[in-house]
């Protein structure tokens, strides 16, 4: 069962949830569309679904592709995203993926709370789960600090990354961006592209801890 805001929708695909997995890997395109004339209030039906499967014994490869419906048109359903999808099977062979970078030196701490409160300004709408970086530390193009770990308490659900910490990751590029207030984001600003996303479930700290470390480094091009 897949959500959208807390609705119900459909979700197509085998999961074969006897292999052990070793690493996820993703590529995202979003899709020019009309999905932002949608509002919170509007109800929206999804369909994710899995296509073109390809099985070996190391390996799992997926097309997907990401429609959903919305207000008076439900009957037509209009794509969204798509990419593919890869996972590598096997047992854990230790650290698979990259280290993160050394220490960046003279970043500074701005307030956690003053960041939400100028994004907030600019209209993204974090809140509850989705306000989950403490501890910042930053400079141009690069950011550090904590996240908070969704998968506790009544947040908790049957993700292998909860969607608030994934979008955290995409609040600490706008953090390695700009300071808050400093002018150089004005408006809203969505990925529309992701060229790779790769997670070692091993290192998920689902009912370890309510934080972890984060870092990212963005290009300020």
């Amino acid at each position: 069962m897949h959500r959208y805001e807390g609705r119900p929708g459909y979700s197509r695909g085998r999961h074969h949830r006897h292999d052990h997995l070793s690493l996820a890997g993703a590529r995202v395109v979003l899709l020019p569309s009309q999905s932002s004339q949608h509002t919170d209030s509007t109800e929206v039906e999804t369909v994710f679904s899995l296509v073109d499967v390809q099985r070996n014994e190391h390996q799992i490869d997926a097309s997907w592709e990401y429609h959903a419906a919305w207000g008076n048109n439900r009957e037509d359903m209009v794509p969204l995203a798509e990419g593919w999808v890869t996972v590598t099977l096997g047992e854990s062979q230790g650290a698979i993926l990259p280290t993160k970078p050394g220490d960046v030196p003279n970043l500074n701490s701005p307030d956690s709370d003053r960041f939400y409160s100028t994004m907030a300004d600019i209209g993204y709408g974090y809140s509850g789960p989705f306000r989950a970086l403490s501890s910042l530390r930053r400079s141009l193009g690069a950011a550090r600090g904590h996240v908070a770990n969704a998968q506790t308490g009544d947040h908790k659900g049957p993700y292998l990354v909860h969607p608030a910490s994934l979008d955290a990751a995409f609040q600490s590029i706008i953090l390695a961006f700009c300071l808050p207030d400093d002018g150089r984001l004005w408006s809203l600003h969505v990925p529309l592209r992701m060229k790779r996303m790769r997670i070692d479930p091993h290192l998920l700290p689902h009912n370890l801890q309510i934080t972890h470390k984060w870092s990212s480094l963005s290009s300020h091009r």
